[in-house]
């Protein structure tokens, strides 16, 4: 080869870099603008759904009792039609809200789940009754209709630690491959066993999800949860296959820490089983009872303030969640029952420390309320206890540890006597 000839082939050569450097950079690119436009809809998302929080939250738990209780005074006023037709639309509009509301969360928290950022939020996981996680499931799933049985073997008020729409995804997921599988099969059914268990030293929730389906062959159970990886007919639309398995894979080991495999073989069914982490200050005992500390849900928009009584509250051995406004507020208050609530008076929002106290105790009658605020207006403590509040602490003085804790550990012995 002369000059010439390797001047030209280290040209020939040099192109051919730069196309493939060329091809990385646009990929990586293209990698960067996907990633904005996520992040970008991840916000307008966001953003659009706060807007609707609030308002339905607080109509379903204070305005629309509010209209039973204003019912309750001129029901004598009207004929029977009109009663029955008044009581028949508060439980469409309450019906209604709770769709709309549970629709607009599934969507916040898979939306977050998708891009990674759900792990980071301090209420991504609660206590989850099972049950309701189930009831979901099936509901949303393509159970109903289906002609096959849902056996659940599971202990009584079976609570678990992690986040309930993602699993009730999870279930609905296990639903779906199951009543697809066994559509040809004579005899159908599903089984699904919960248990409290010890796995590798650590106190587990755990599961067997089984249906007597025509199994899946050992050479492709490696791959079952692989995403776009699929074993349904090639007819079914490509855009909805092969991602089921993986986002459950997702939900149990990558977000709730678990462990999910599977157990099969041709013509005798398949087993699901997997389990998740209880949470660190939870235990259970041999026959399956948990033992839990008592939940106190603070809603308190000063960071420093939260932080110092959150840590205050925990040395005296409780579990604490935290609101940082109105909408996390109301949305705790319907996640569950808490043992006590402490709630700021003076919030940053159109709906004030009252209404809050007012939703707290038409929701929960039994949890404890005790109103903080700097305010020393007597009307404003007054007015907190007619609400429905137990105590009032006057901030700060009555935030110096001493007696917060004495005020505090007071309440809660009161309570229990």
């Amino acid at each position: 080869m002369n000059d010439y000839e390797k001047i030209k082939q280290e040209l020939a050569d040099a192109k051919k870099k730069i196309r493939i450097m060329e091809g990385r950079l646009t990929a990586a690119e293209e990698k960067t603008r996907v990633v904005a436009m996520a992040q970008a809809f991840l916000h307008e998302t966001k953003t659009a759904l706060s807007s609707i929080y609030a308002p339905i939250h607080f109509s379903n738990q204070y305005f629309l009792p509010e209209l039973k209780n204003i019912y309750q005074t001129i029901e004598h006023h009207l004929s029977e039609i009109p009663r029955k037709k008044f009581l028949k639309n508060c439980e469409l509009i309450d019906k209604y809200l709770k769709q709309i509301l549970n629709g607009a969360e599934k969507i916040r928290v898979m939306a977050e789940f998708s891009f990674g950022t759900l792990d980071s939020e301090e209420d991504a996981r609660n206590e989850v009754y099972l049950d309701f996680v189930l009831d979901a499931a099936k509901d949303e799933s393509r159970l109903s209709g289906s002609g096959c049985p849902f056996i659940v073997d599971m202990p009584q008020d079976f609570v678990v630690w992690g986040n309930s729409i993602l699993l009730e995804r999870v279930f609905v997921n296990l639903i779906n491959n199951a009543v697809e599988a066994m559509a040809q099969e004579n005899e159908k059914e599903i089984r699904l066993k919960c248990a409290y268990q010890e796995v590798d030293s650590k106190q587990v929730a755990y599961f067997e999800f089984s249906d007597n389906g025509p199994g899946i062959s050992l050479d492709l159970q490696d791959r079952i949860f692989l995403q776009g990886f699929s074993t349904k007919e090639s007819g079914v639309d490509k855009t909805s296959r092969g991602h089921g398995l993986y986002m459950c894979k997702e939900i149990i080991e990558g977000f709730h820490h678990g462990e999910i495999k599977v157990e099969s073989e041709p013509e005798k069914g398949t087993t699901f089983i997997f389990w998740i982490p209880l949470s660190a200050q939870k235990t259970i005992d041999s026959n399956n009872n948990r033992k839990t500390k008592p939940t106190i849900l603070m809603i308190e928009d000063d960071e420093d303030i939260r932080d110092i009584l959150k840590e205050k509250l925990e040395e005296l051995g409780l579990e604490v969640s935290c609101a940082r406004n109105v909408e996390e507020g109301i949305k705790r208050i319907q996640e569950k029952e808490w043992k006590m609530a402490l709630v700021n008076m003076r919030l940053p929002s159109e709906i004030y420390g009252i209404d809050m106290i007012k939703a707290i105790r038409l929701r929960w009658p039994s949890t404890i309320i005790v109103a903080m605020s700097g305010d020393r207006d007597k009307d404003l403590k007054q007015e907190a206890l007619a609400a429905g509040a137990i105590d009032y602490l006057a901030k700060p003085d009555d935030l110096k540890m001493e007696v917060f804790d004495d005020k505090i550990r007071s309440l809660l012995q009161k309570d229990a006597a």
